[in-house]
């Protein structure tokens, strides 16, 4: 899973532009993309580039902040206006040029990151972008690629494991944003290790729909009381017990909230800030004046994460994300979007900002190949224990040792 960008260019077919940037303090709307439609085609390659057709795009948070003139990071660049949208992707190759000799038309690639363009073909330089291993996809989807075996779980399993002191059974664990891509995995995680998790989600639905995932409960952020609820949650399913880490994925007040409840020498991992992604706050943004100094007195730690931080742990997390979706011992939630194509991508990351989604959000833009197709019926007709033997002989951390960096 290759983390370096190249510059793809589009090819032929509907695209989506960036038109226009929201206003400060303002959602991503619709009416900031454009759908621009192309009859011209140029099939003519580089030597080192691939021919693809887009047959999946990830929508996902961090992304917002590419709509703005200055991202605030330095891992990713703002979207400029007229120019097509990016995001992580998989494709199929279909030509590519003289000098590649690794990927093969019929091929499935993937871009894991932010550079694969919103257009229905486009060409890849060979370099940006990772070769699907056909007998992959008789382990896992190849959506997964894009969610719980890509960059969220990366995300999830990286910062549970080696971010901070991983959670165990005297644990308790509150996610918020947790029916999203990285939080439904983060609970599952480190539910898994024993802890009692506490999700925190935007509707009761998908609070139910968390205890399916090994969640101890959940609690409706859109609430009146949001506080009593998790005061009534922690007795009923920890016992009184004080919350000892805080995954924050929102920020805002309902961090507050649950900063306040936390036990003394607890850890905040500050993953997201989806709260305040529609401001041109700083970021990470500080601690109101109360808040901060409840986390002084009590000695409570919070700590910026980043992915990128910990590239050296992504070969064995990835293949132990793929043996763990394999074996049906995580849940790769998802919504997949399937309205328009490549055209309705906007109206998708407008539904995923707005909590549209539960899991990963996924635009699928065509059916898979006949080829992929066919094994993946394979995989959803084998056993999960096959699976999961499959797995543990044939993939390894080595095999991703080369494909990040």
């Amino acid at each position: 899973m290759k983390l370096a960008r190249r510059h793809a260019s589009s090819s032929a077919g509907s695209q989506v532009l960036l038109r226009s940037r929201p206003q400060p303090g303002a959602a991503v709307s619709v009416d900031d993309f454009e759908v621009a439609h192309s009859s011209a085609t140029s099939d003519r390659l580089q030597p080192n580039e691939l021919l693809c057709q887009t047959l999946m795009l990830s929508v996902d948070p961090f992304l917002r902040c590419r709509f703005n003139e200055s991202t605030g990071v330095d891992y990713t660049l703002p979207y400029q206006i007229g120019q097509p949208i990016t995001s992580a992707g998989v494709g199929v190759v279909l030509k590519s040029g003289s000098s590649v000799s690794n990927v093969q038309p019929g091929d499935l690639v993937l871009e894991p990151f932010d550079s694969w363009p919103w257009t229905e073909r486009c060409r890849m330089p060979v370099e940006s972008v990772t070769r699907i291993p056909p007998a992959l996809g008789l382990l896992i989807p190849p959506s997964a690629l894009l969610g719980a075996c890509g960059q969220p779980g990366l995300t999830a399993l990286c910062g549970i494991e080696h971010h901070a002191a991983p959670p165990g059974p005297d644990d308790v664990v509150v996610v918020s944003a947790a029916a999203g891509a990285v939080g439904s995995l983060v609970g599952q995680l480190a539910a898994r290790r024993g802890a009692t998790v506490i999700g925190v989600c935007g509707t009761d639905e998908k609070a139910a729909a968390l205890a399916r995932l090994g969640f101890a409960g959940a609690v409706n952020y859109r609430s009146p009381d949001v506080g009593g609820q998790l005061d009534d949650l922690l007795l009923r399913v920890a016992g009184g017990r004080r919350v000892s880490l805080y995954w924050d994925n929102v920020g805002g007040e309902l961090s507050d909230a649950i900063i306040a409840r936390m036990r003394d020498s607890g850890g905040i991992t500050l993953c997201g800030q989806i709260s305040m992604y529609d401001t041109d706050e700083e970021y990470p943004p500080p601690l109101p004046a109360a808040t901060a100094a409840f986390a002084a007195e009590h000695a409570i730690s919070r700590d910026r994460y980043l992915l990128l931080n910990h590239k050296q742990q992504f070969p064995a997390a990835l293949a132990e994300l793929c043996r763990l979706v394999a074996s049906d011992e995580l849940v790769a939630t998802e919504t997949v979007y399937d309205e328009g194509g490549v055209a309705g991508a906007a109206a998708s990351f407008v539904s995923m900002m707005a909590g549209g989604n539960f899991g990963k959000a996924v635009v699928r833009c065509a059916p898979l190949p006949p080829r992929a197709a066919a094994v993946d019926r394979v995989r959803r007709a084998m056993p999960a224990a096959l699976r999961e033997q499959i797995c543990r002989r044939f993939v390894t951390p080595e095999q991703f040792a080369g494909l990040v960096g």
